[in-house]
């Protein structure tokens, strides 16, 4: 007989593993990187650990990323040709050696997948003032089919970030449908039914995810839409929640050819127990496509940008800081490795001050040197300009000089 069990995990060095694997009345028949472990004073061979395996995202199954994200690891414990007696002891070896590597362990017999603990931190209090990561993907409305876009979320988050999956959905407030049981198939046939169709689709999350939505070509002779999330930014002081973040920000993007995307920190939102909302102290984006009209690139960096492929040639060479990665849809830029919001990002972008001389002081006191302007983040060309700074609404945007022909009215 064969018993195996999977546990993914962070890396785990040679030594922490043996010493993970074996309490009393175990022993190491070997020191090679797979080891053979064995029972008793008479030995009595009980079950395998094979060497530590590097992975990637797409490596772990769905059954896994749902409680745990970011996995880079795995160690296979089998019981070879053994009694069934040995397969407690290796079940017992492979939840320790799970716990050692912040992991779980997937057990392929029976597909149960045992995780000690949870990987989702709890929402916040009723009345809390958050920060949050807002993610929006633009895309053209011509040729836009829902159905394909949410068939590719879900499976994207599936994949890289499960909390992302809806749990409410509907159009209007309270959202008409569970996603149990019908799961995406009952998604998909509600985006096709009225009074449904040419409305935004909203659902709320799970753990880190307050909410995300579908956009559609709603408005007249619009050629743009978005599709959003909004995520609690606290989340993402967990490397692995952060890093499954950015996976499903760009991968999502790719997929759906998106114009531009961009994941920005924003402060002030309050959570109601059940949904957030801004007051007028809160940070609010740049509306973009007020109405469907394309107003060109925000003034300034996101933590986060996606440029599709109407974009990418001409900004990818301005792109001065962070790292740029090229893709066959786009180009995808991270400011920084942590989320950065606007006061970081304008930081990154001021040029460092000249050390102070000395300062002359007369009847009108020292002369009062002028702080530096952040630099322009892009070419102005291309960039929106707000055009009203009314605190008690959304900010708006006059188009950018330039914008890409496909996506002019």
């Amino acid at each position: 007989m064969s018993y195996d069990l999977y546990v993914y995990g962070d890396e785990l060095d040679p030594a922490a593993l043996r010493a993970a694997a074996l309490v009393t009345d175990l022993v190491v028949e070997d020191d090679s990187p797979s080891f053979t472990v064995v029972r008793g004073a008479r030995r009595r061979y009980s079950f395998t650990v094979e060497q530590p395996e590097r992975i990637e995202p797409e490596d772990v199954p769905e059954e896994v990323t749902t409680v745990l994200l970011g996995a880079t690891s795995l160690v296979v414990v089998h019981v070879e040709g053994s009694a069934d007696s040995e397969v407690p002891h290796a079940i017992r070896a492979a939840r320790r050696i799970a716990m050692a590597m912040r992991g779980a362990v997937h057990d392929v017999q029976t597909d149960e997948v045992h995780r000690r603990g949870t990987s989702r931190p709890a929402k916040p209090s009723r009345g809390a003032i958050v920060t949050t990561l807002n993610i929006n993907w633009w895309v053209r409305t011509g040729g836009l089919d829902l159905t394909s876009t949410a068939e590719t979320f879900f499976e994207l988050a599936r994949r890289h970030f499960p909390d992302a999956l809806p749990r409410r959905y509907g159009t209007t407030e309270p959202l008409q449908h569970r996603w149990e049981p019908g799961g995406a198939e009952a998604f998909i046939t509600s985006l096709n039914e009225e009074p449904m169709v040419g409305a935004r689709t909203w659902w709320t999350g799970s753990g880190s995810v307050a909410d995300g939505s579908l956009g559609s070509s709603f408005w007249e002779d619009a050629v743009v839409t978005s599709h959003s999330l909004t995520i609690f930014a606290n989340a993402l002081d967990d490397v692995r929640h952060r890093e499954s973040v950015v996976r499903l920000f760009a991968a999502f993007a790719s997929r759906i050819d998106a114009v531009y995307a961009s994941a920005s920190v924003l402060h002030g939102a309050e959570w109601s127990g059940r949904q957030l909302w801004s007051p007028t102290s809160a940070e609010r984006e740049l509306g973009l496509g007020p109405r469907g009209i394309w107003k060109g690139l925000p003034p300034t960096p996101t933590w986060l940008s996606w440029f599709g492929t109407d974009y990418a040639d001409e900004i990818g060479p301005h792109l001065s800081f962070g790292s740029v990665q090229r893709h066959d849809s786009g180009l995808f830029h991270r400011s920084a490795i942590e989320p950065a919001d606007r006061a970081d990002l304008a930081r990154l972008l001021t040029p460092a001050t000249p050390p102070v001389g000395r300062r002359w002081f007369g009847l009108r006191g020292p002369r009062q040197r002028r702080a530096p302007e952040p630099e322009s983040w892009l070419p102005i060309e291309y960039l929106a300009v707000t055009s009203q700074s009314d605190p008690t609404t959304y900010p708006t945007a006059e188009s950018a000089p330039v914008l890409p022909r496909m996506l002019r009215t």
